[in-house]
């Protein structure tokens, strides 16, 4: 008898690996989130325009040509004319009712891009669940598209759907492996890597940015380098390695050069680095000088929470008020976005070390009811470490995850590295 060739273990994944996951368990039906985020006629016709394109993106081209009754681009056309929508949905609706309409076929390049535009202005808007769905949409449409694929897991990760992240991640590595596109396959490690980080599984974070890091070094691409450098900082942070976190940080620095745009952010983030290590002295100047470059709104909480807790623990009463108020008034708008938890940690911390046990526990209630809807049990954890600080006798609580080891003389370097760098880019953008 001829023996059947044996498949090998990875190429009976790749070829049998699960369709990723297209729904949200809050939804009622497919695209239900579209009209609980946009309100009257403007939501009906994104979600019709949404549900169109799915439909058109789950049948053979042959059978497109029936799936639609005649005269429906010309009905959904004037529905938009009637609607009253943004001016700049109303383009990429206009190339959406191309679906509809088989005499002038659409492509699924245009349907696609359409789409990300959708997509692109709803998180614009802040509404991520009409942002995923449109980024979803595009890559059902366009399913060799790696990016798209991509994308869409990072947007169900901010929306805390962490297993239709990870199956978008999944399928954005398997994707872009096949169609040999190596920046997409780095970039989906790179958001595998920072799923299992933020849900706290750090051995697979560790090992997942560390195959992403291989993969864009081999790739000649410095940009994702810096990224999957700056995540592994983060990780050996956490782990108290702080001679292997300045290593990465200095890395993720070099690749990024002096006029990245992530500059700041790393430079925020090895701040904060500082600060765990009771460094608070050295953290504030640069969390100050980083501030002015922070624009997008989860990163800039988190500064202002930083400069919160650095402030609180010395003792710079005026400096805590200040970012405080800043603080919450971003809070407010929307407390369980994606970090704010972690911010509202930092405002408990500050103050608590300044012994106001009021605002302490405004902050930590706060916090537990944004971990808790987000399932981010780290933070709950922290909360409490927060409340027990308080009880204690000492004045100043000992800096949350203190490592025994102590930051090499490159802290300094890199301190002031952070700074003078800071400076030219103030200029660049004034």
């Amino acid at each position: 008898m001829q023996s059947t060739p044996s498949q090998s273990p990875s190429r009976s994944r790749r070829r049998y690996a699960p369709p990723p996951l297209t729904r949200g368990g809050g939804e009622t039906f497919r695209g239900s989130v579209v009209l609980e985020e946009v309100e009257g006629p403007a939501g009906v016709l994104l979600w019709k325009s949404l549900r169109s394109v799915l439909l058109w993106a789950e049948v053979l081209p042959e059978e497109r040509a029936a799936l639609f009754l005649p005269g429906a681009k010309r009905r959904r056309l004037a529905d938009l004319r009637a609607a009253g929508m943004d001016t700049a949905l109303k383009a990429p609706l206009r190339v959406l009712t191309r679906a509809l309409d088989s005499s002038t076929p659409a492509t699924a390049d245009a349907l696609a891009t359409a789409c990300r535009q959708v997509s692109m202005w709803a998180d614009e808007q802040g509404k991520l669940g009409t942002a995923l769905a449109f980024m979803q949409a595009a890559a059902l449409t366009a399913p060799e598209d790696a990016e798209a694929a991509y994308l869409t897991g990072r947007l169900a990760r901010r929306r805390a759907e962490y297993a239709r992240a990870e199956t978008w991640f999944h399928q954005a590595i398997i994707v872009a492996r096949r169609n040999g596109d190596r920046k997409a396959r780095a970039l989906a490690f790179i958001g595998l890597g920072n799923l299992h980080l933020q849900r706290g599984n750090f051995p697979a974070a560790r090992r997942v940015l560390t195959t992403a890091l291989k993969t864009a070094r081999r790739s000649g691409l410095h940009e994702i380098e810096g990224m999957a450098s700056h995540d592994l900082f983060a990780i050996a942070d956490d782990g108290g390695r702080v001679q292997e976190a300045e290593i990465h940080a200095a890395n993720a620095l070099r690749s990024y050069g002096a006029r990245h745009p992530r500059l700041p952010n790393l430079a925020n983030d090895v701040a904060y680095f500082w600060m765990n290590q009771g460094q608070f002295s050295r953290a504030l100047p640069v969390f100050r000088a980083v501030l002015p470059h922070i624009h997008q709104r989860r990163e800039r909480l988190l500064t202002l929470s930083s400069i919160a807790r650095a402030a609180g623990a010395l003792s710079d009463e005026s400096e805590f008020d200040r970012a405080w108020s800043r603080a919450w008034e971003i809070i407010e708008a929307n407390s369980t976005e994606e970090g704010a938890a972690q911010a509202l940690v930092l405002l408990a911390q500050g103050a608590a070390d300044l012994r106001d046990r009021e605002r302490m526990e405004r902050a930590a209630s706060r916090a537990l009811q944004a971990a808790g809807e987000r399932g981010e049990a780290q933070v709950q954890f922290l909360v409490e470490a927060v409340r027990a600080s308080v009880q204690s006798v000492t004045h100043a609580p000992e800096p949350f995850g203190r490592s025994s080891e102590q930051p090499s003389s490159q802290a300094h370097v890199l301190a002031r590295e952070f700074v003078t760098l800071l400076e030219p880019v103030a200029a660049v953008h004034t």
